[in-house]
């Protein structure tokens, strides 16, 4: 019988103390023969780092990575994949905030070994508060870079039980395959570290379907989910946290756009992403003003910063790509207004 390959699972941590002794408890009993844990701490002013060092530091299979400052998802990601073992074949990504069942790892390994074709392989991912009710069943994107969960806020009830091809594949929990990081890696990053964090995991899943390479939503892989509670997302004690959500949001969904769509299909869906945003920034001025000045401020961004953008698109379009954009958007969704105009409603209630 042929031996499992040895997989490195990179956990990215930002304060988050009142999580680890449970998450990294269940990480470690996962039923896998042959893994490491990385947990790249990001500066966290709580006493995570100690904590883990006193209660986890005995363990062989685990490295801990200090970072000097806190790098958001996605440069503090990339730093783990410098710390990776040669020999894994695959590397799993995990939220801090997230329980695993013991057999996430393998199911998602499972479906990658029988595919050679599939890049990347998501978990279900249930509520951590609710645990028969989903969080995510697959992630999606629309024409316009919003993005969908699948199934999310619905009772678990076996709706969702079949491997499905999907946009992207849920930074809460997901495996990639090791041999396709050099070939979507663009200015030496897989994730883009000017996002910070929030749409980092749907720009890797594009460039992962622009390399050819299939994404999967894998049932019977499941984690729980504390919901929002990454605080390496920003400082949740700060008064410009939700700001920064905003902020982050808007550059990056219309930065994804501009570094992966086609000349044509930028040229179609850009204006109407920016028209959108635009549109719904004036509309809520009266009543969340500093919200609009957060997404002028995120286009302003991107004007700003435009000529390092074209520089990573035409580093995708001309190595990168392998599939034309009818390819990626076979697996996209159609944009749902009314989706997304409740998601705002709802982000905007905790908001204020």
């Amino acid at each position: 019988m042929n031996e499992k390959p040895f997989v490195s699972i990179i956990l990215l941590n930002y304060n988050g103390e009142r999580y680890l002794r449970s998450f990294l408890d269940s990480v470690f009993k996962t039923r896998y023969p042959h893994f490491e844990v990385i947990f790249v701490d990001n500066a966290s002013q709580d006493r995570s780092l100690e904590f883990v060092k006193k209660v986890f530091g005995h363990r062989f299979n685990l490295k801990i990575v200090e970072n000097e400052k806190n790098y958001g998802y996605a440069q503090g990601n990339n730093i783990g994949l410098k710390h990776i073992n040669k020999l894994s074949k695959y590397v799993a990504f995990l939220n801090m905030d997230v329980l695993v069942k013991r057999e996430w790892l393998d199911e998602l390994v499972k479906v990658m070994e029988m595919n050679p074709n599939v890049g990347a392989t998501q978990s279900k991912v249930l509520l951590m508060s609710e645990k028969d009710r989903i969080d995510s069943c697959g992630h999606f994107l629309d024409f316009l870079g919003y993005t969908y969960q699948r199934g999310e806020d619905e009772k678990e009830c076996g709706r969702y039980e079949e491997i499905v091809d999907i946009s992207y594949p849920y930074g809460a929990s997901f495996v990639i395959r090791k041999s396709i990081i050099s070939s979507i890696t663009v200015k030496g990053e897989l994730f883009d570290s000017s996002y910070f964090c929030y749409h980092e995991d749907s720009d890797v899943g594009w460039r992962i379907r622009l390399a050819g390479f299939r994404v999967l939503y894998v049932p019977l892989s499941v984690v729980y989910h504390a919901k929002g509670g990454t605080g390496f997302r920003y400082d949740i004690k700060a008064k410009e946290g939700p700001s920064n959500v905003v902020f982050h949001l808007t550059k990056n969904r219309i930065m994804t756009l501009i570094k992966n769509y086609s000349f044509i299909n930028l040229c179609k869906y850009l204006p109407i992403l920016l028209f959108l945003e635009v549109s719904r920034a004036i509309v809520v001025l009266p009543v969340l003003p500093n919200h609009s000045a957060v997404t002028f401020k995120a286009i302003l961004y991107v004007f700003r910063n435009l000529k390092e953008i074209i520089r990573k698109r035409v580093i995708i379009q001309m190595y990168i790509r392998k599939k034309p954009d009818s390819y990626v958007m076979k697996f996209m969704v159609k944009p749902n207004l009314m989706y997304n105009v409740s998601k705002f409603k709802k982000y905007s209630k905790k908001s204020k």
